[in-house]
């Protein structure tokens, strides 16, 4: 049985959640792939793997979330602990398979440009062609949820039925700085929430935080068609 290993950065967010909407979104690819193939033998299993230390980004590491949480921490125990190193070796062109997705804080580590940083600055992993605004939607007390708007695109299983979104603290993608790169997955009075670049995917919310395993699933296609299995 072909195996699915994902990573979870821990240090902040909802690790059980993510490991539970893994396994519905490996179901919902075998159903899709069974009405696709009909006799279709392909059958996938996922594994979610907590990554703590830098040793722990292997090459047999399929993807890596980075949750939500607070970003200057996520970024400060990063480097602490030898994962910044360790990801630039991981996600480089030597390791064409893999794949990363930033939630929320993850976000803001993969922008290539971020605003209304803390005084200081903040160290960034960047790669993803956007520009944020770290804290746009405010502090904790003015988190909210809405329905956001999935377009129809690659990867999208249904975009008929609109996904519950949670925003926490949540920063905002203030531009797409290279269009012809990066694909925007939802939307929310039509400003992108969700986004996809080669093999980063992106978004503003927390789908932990719900029961829809759709983009779950945008990340299992997209490490298959890495593994060139789709």
């Amino acid at each position: 049985m072909p195996q699915l290993k994902i990573g979870l950065l821990a240090i902040q967010g909802a690790f059980i959640e993510h490991r539970n909407l893994l396994e519905s979104a490996v179901e919902q690819l075998q159903q899709e792939q069974r009405q696709k193939k009909q006799n279709s033998k392909d059958c996938y299993s996922v594994e979610a793997i907590e990554v703590r230390r830098g040793d722990q980004l292997t090459e047999d590491l399929d993807a890596l979330i980075i949750p939500g949480g607070e970003s200057t921490t996520v970024a400060k125990f990063m480097q602490q602990n030898g994962l910044l190193d360790a990801y630039k070796v991981w996600f480089s062109e030597t390791n064409p398979r893999a794949v990363v997705w930033g939630i929320c804080a993850g976000l803001i580590a993969l922008s290539d440009r971020v605003v209304d940083m803390k005084t200081g600055g903040q160290t960034l992993i960047q790669g993803l062609a956007v520009t944020t605004d770290r804290n746009f939607y405010g502090r904790q007390r003015e988190s909210f949820e809405c329905q956001i708007e999935l377009k129809p695109v690659e990867d999208i299983s249904d975009c008929n039925e609109y996904f519950p979104g949670v925003f926490i603290r949540a920063p905002k993608i203030l531009s797409i700085d290279k269009p012809e790169s990066v694909r925007v997955l939802a939307t929310v009075n039509s400003y992108p929430v969700a986004v996809a670049q080669d093999r980063i995917l992106a978004c503003s919310f927390h789908p932990e935080l719900t029961e829809d395993p759709r983009l779950h699933l945008v990340l299992l296609k997209m490490v298959l068609r890495s593994r060139g299995e789709l």
